[in-house]
């Protein structure tokens, strides 16, 4: 087990009615705030009302952006970032899921740079301060309420890329299930399926860190009784708060503690499906996690083997990798390519852009052959 330091600066307020706290809690940091919002959802679940009654109640201004795609975009993040300046506000207030909240996490880090804030995302330069984030979630999927990660796409520059530190961490989290009650089924299924992924993305993470494999395996258990319950009786609370909880469990640092990094060789590949075809997130990793497990069936038998005893009980990498499949099976997630019904997907300028942006897995590195592979067992 690696040396540790778990700092989460997150306050997470969770449950029914936690919004009611926002306005005093944020009130000590926060007079002037940036709204940033999808254009539908959070007025269709009552969040973005129940947000400004509270703002309202403690004499804080504020000023909407509601321009946030499912895909964050960097243009609406720069735009955010003028308006930031223009009204010079004084925290950040995400509404949504991880879209809006990593977009909210990038406007808060630009504000204080002259320069592009893509140049974070690019590694140009580290985050070095960030206006206070408030993250009100609505969707249980990413747990970036939790965590120091913001996610954008470039499309000019045909990258999809991550940011991490600890100033993107939101200062205070509001997890009410309620909002999530509106989630149409699709998307219930692809957040459960990002779930799923996070775990699994730490599980390959590098060191041993028994514990917190044993974290992730809890939380996986926790979604796989409960996730196709949910499936099936989208409105009942009670379901929606337990996958909303496992949700900010498994990207929280919990499953990770002890080990250096997660692997992320399968979120590498699953982005490039989103920054091409729009797809939504958790819809690219179930159907890229099956064929990235046969692909590391023939690379590593120690970690495939490790994975099957930990979560399925077996020894057998096919065992393991019918069973990983029947995970996502068993919540209606997209295994294969074609359940995605891409129009025109062009293999050859996939693997090209996959290979030229480098798509790779921290522990389980993927080279060009690697990719190829991978890329032809997609479209079989």
């Amino acid at each position: 087990m690696m040396q540790l330091t778990w700092d989460i600066p997150t306050r997470l307020h969770f449950g029914k009615d936690c919004i009611q706290k926002l306005g005093e809690i944020i009130s000590s940091y926060a007079s002037n705030v940036l709204i940033v919002t999808g254009a539908n959802s959070s007025k269709k679940n009552g969040s973005l009302n129940d947000v400004i009654d509270q703002l309202k109640r403690y004499n804080i201004k504020y000023h909407i952006l509601d321009k946030i795609k499912s895909n964050p975009r960097v243009e609406e993040v720069r735009e955010g970032i003028l308006r930031a300046k223009k009204e010079n506000v004084d925290a950040v207030l995400a509404i949504g899921g991880g879209s809006a909240i990593d977009s909210a996490k990038a406007i808060a880090m630009g504000y204080y740079y002259d320069g592009d804030v893509w140049d974070f995302y690019e590694n140009i330069l580290k985050p070095f301060k960030a206006l206070p984030i408030v993250a009100v979630n609505t969707l249980a999927a990413t747990g970036s309420e939790m965590n120091g990660t913001s996610v954008l796409q470039n499309e000019s520059r045909q990258l999809k890329i991550s940011v991490r530190s600890t100033i993107l961490f939101p200062k205070d989290s509001f997890c009410d299930p309620t909002y999530t009650i509106s989630v149409p089924q699709d998307y219930t299924i692809y957040g459960i399926a990002d779930i799923i992924a996070h775990l699994w993305e730490a599980f390959f993470g590098m060191g041993e860190a028994t514990l917190s494999d044993r974290f992730g395996k809890a939380i996986f258990d926790e979604v796989m009784e409960f996730g196709p319950q949910l499936i099936d009786d989208l409105i009942n609370y009670d379901l929606r708060e337990k996958i909303m909880y496992a949700s900010t469990c498994a990207l929280n640092g919990i499953t990770i503690m002890g080990k250096k990094t997660g692997d992320w060789g399968v979120h590498a590949i699953g982005h490039h499906l989103s920054l091409l075809y729009d797809v939504p997130h958790g819809a690219s990793l179930s159907v890229v996690y099956p064929i990235w497990l046969k692909w590391l069936q023939n690379k590593s038998a120690y970690g495939i083997t490790k994975f099957g005893l930990t979560y399925f009980d077996t020894e057998a990498p096919d065992e393991t990798i019918d069973k990983a499949i029947e995970s996502f099976r068993s919540i209606n997630a997209p295994i294969k390519l074609e359940d995605l019904n891409i129009k025109n997907f062009d293999k050859n300028y996939f693997l090209q852009l996959l290979i030229n942006n480098k798509a790779s897995g921290a522990i389980y590195p993927l080279n060009e052959s690697d990719l190829k592979w991978i890329v032809d067992e997609m479209v079989k």
